[in-house]
């Protein structure tokens, strides 16, 4: 997508206004797509650990306390920063979403993978259990399953 940005804009206007304000944000949205697909793929390692609490919350952090500010001044300039205007909202959420990458990459490193094996294996068995403590139904088919096996 960042060689063909132009190609795309194109696609979309060929009004020159536009062209100037989509083609800077087309790069910065080339960069976001890295930062994201390892975020998903970081996401998705973080909720087979049961940690997606933890990591909601990072993000959560990272959004308002980074991308929201940072976009803010990105957009509009502050002091000795121009202001960048769309394309720095964009450059804003990269920086977000490169954080929230660091973070999840050290929640991962941390992470014990046995003991939430293990966590995992607890649960699935507490669930089988009120499973079938709360059908009655169930466990009457059990008996006559179990009855016509022997």
């Amino acid at each position: 997508m960042c060689n063909f940005r132009y190609y795309v804009a194109y696609l979309y206007s060929r009004d020159p206004a536009v062209l100037s304000i989509l083609c800077p944000a087309l790069l910065a949205v080339s960069v976001f797509c890295i930062f994201d697909a390892m975020q998903a793929c970081q996401e998705g390692v973080l909720r087979g650990c049961a940690l997606q609490g933890r990591a909601s919350t990072y993000k959560l952090l990272a959004m308002l306390l980074i991308r929201l500010p940072l976009g803010y001044v990105f957009a509009f300039g502050w002091g000795v920063i121009p202001a960048m205007g769309v394309p720095g909202i964009w450059w804003a959420s990269v920086v977000g979403m490169a954080i929230t990458c660091t973070a999840y990459g050290l929640i991962i490193y941390r992470c014990d993978f046995d003991k939430c094996a293990q966590a995992a294996l607890d649960r699935r068995e507490k669930e089988e259990k009120l499973k079938a403590a709360s059908s009655p139904l169930l466990n009457e088919e059990e008996a006559a399953g179990a009855g016509a096996a022997v």
